[in-house]
């Protein structure tokens, strides 16, 4: 009997596999999860993150009123990059969730935040005929710290679903301490030529960079215009995890 029933489970498991644990919390994952290729993470982790979308900023991307500009963007002009996107709110959830990702080292998680980047490119970006996609860069003794680049691994995720190839456009010259503590002047002047356009011979009309997180959008500015220092004709779109 013992035989028959152990038979029975291993019929019923190949006919109908069981769902893989979710990548996040281990629990067992059903029909209702969040899947990312082969991973999966259960409803309960994925309802903590917020996706952001609906009425934006139709510059930064922020929550705002539909197909207005934000009164923090109003005050900037001239800006390098056209616009930026992103996937969900930087609540606490996603807090965590980049924590264990980026400074814990917790990479299985990779696929399942490119799978929520490749949203927003569907929705936002699918149809502009992009060129290239990029990444912010790492200096030196960050990336010997943390031992990857998140911005360069979701990036190259990003490319493998959307087809487009994925290119190193930036270096960067100077390790920076964290930017969203700082005021706006002080953070202008710590990303002044802290990034550095390397020599490509292609030409780039839309230039997709990728980054973890959007706060101030200072770095993502910083990284534009260097970008446009050495492709003058280029625009820059930017998309990221978490705003």
């Amino acid at each position: 009997m013992v035989l028959w029933q152990m038979a029975r489970r291993l019929l019923l498991d190949a006919l109908f596999p069981p769902f893989p644990p979710c990548l996040y919390c281990g629990q067992e994952a059903n029909e209702k999860s969040f899947a990312a290729g082969t991973s999966f993470v259960c409803q309960d982790c994925m309802n903590g993150l917020i996706r952001i979308k609906g009425s934006i900023c139709a510059v930064c991307g922020r929550p705002w009123a539909q197909n207005e500009i934000c009164m923090d963007c109003a005050r900037r002009t001239n800006r390098a990059f056209c616009q930026s996107r992103s996937a969900v709110a930087y609540n606490e959830t996603a807090k965590e969730w980049l924590a264990r990702y980026k400074y814990r080292g917790d990479r299985v998680l990779a696929p399942v935040l490119a799978a929520l980047l490749y949203e927003v490119w569907q929705r936002e970006y699918a149809k502009l005929c992009i060129d290239v996609i990029t990444y912010m860069p790492l200096h030196e003794e960050r990336l010997v710290e943390r031992t990857f680049n998140q911005a360069e691994e979701l990036a190259g995720l990003l490319g493998m679903r959307t087809g487009v190839p994925v290119c190193r456009l930036l270096t960067r010259t100077q390790a920076t301490e964290k930017q969203s503590m700082k005021g706006r002047a002080d953070r202008l002047a710590a990303l002044q030529n802290v990034f550095a356009p390397i020599p490509a011979d292609r030409s780039f009309q839309r230039v997709l960079l990728v980054d973890d997180v959007y706060t101030t959008g200072s770095t993502m500015e910083a990284a534009a215009c260097a970008i446009r220092q050495k492709w003058r004709q280029a625009e820059v779109y930017g998309i990221t995890w978490a705003r």
